[in-house]
């Protein structure tokens, strides 16, 4: 279970989280809705490791993780576009995180055969990733995390900047793919319907009264 407790931000001085908590249990999938700069990606930096927390403590399984480095958190994030490597194939993008750990060979390619097939996209090792439609590349991005068998998943608007058609199945593929996995997954999006859709429970951050930093209510 992931438990944020009372964790403050400020950024350049400017304050984003306020005594914010939230917790994401076991298989559970949490949305955080908001209006932009409310601090929902800012959020995912925090638990992922990327941005420092000022006060409180952030929990898994029971362990304060505040002092690990991203990599030893061993979370997963999703970036809101993707960051794939221009320069390698859907197969060694996929297969990054797995070389980088001494996986072998063999081994990564059966993995990655596995993964693209789970997300959708078997056959699609060889391809250029410079030649793949938004879509596509989100569920490369997906594939890359979900490979190192994350702990955690953390998803920043996976679904934002996609046509109606290509949201809508994408949205209905993500729903599934989560189902299947029983990974704790915190999901940020700007999409009251989407969150609603693929999350069990949304946590609604907000700028109240003017202010600039963000706090939160949570509803089924």
């Amino acid at each position: 279970m992931l438990e944020v407790q009372n964790i403050s931000v400020s950024i350049d001085g400017k304050p984003i989280l306020e005594t914010f908590s939230l917790t994401v249990n076991a298989g559970e999938v949490v949305a955080v809705t908001g209006p932009s700069g409310c601090g929902k990606s800012t959020l995912l930096r925090v638990i992922a490791g990327f941005q420092r927390v000022e006060r409180g403590v952030i929990w898994f399984d029971g362990h304060d993780v505040r002092a690990l480095a991203p990599h030893r958190r061993q979370f997963g994030m999703v970036f809101q576009d993707g960051q794939l490597f221009p320069h390698l194939n859907v197969e060694k993008n996929v297969s990054y995180g797995l070389r980088a750990a001494g996986v072998d060979t063999r081994t990564a390619r059966e993995q990655v055969e596995h993964m693209l097939s789970f997300v959708g996209l078997g056959g699609y090792q060889g391809r250029d990733v410079t030649t793949l439609s938004g879509g596509e590349a989100r569920r490369v991005a997906l594939a890359r995390t979900l490979i190192l068998r994350p702990r955690l998943l953390l998803l920043d608007e996976p679904l934002t900047g996609l046509d109606a058609a290509l949201h809508d199945q994408l949205q209905d593929d993500l729903v599934t793919m989560l189902s299947g996995m029983n990974i704790p997954t915190l999901l940020v999006t700007h999409d009251p319907r989407e969150a609603s859709t693929i999350a069990h429970r949304t946590v609604s951050l907000s700028l109240p009264y003017g202010d600039s930093h963000g706090r939160g209510t949570s509803s089924r």
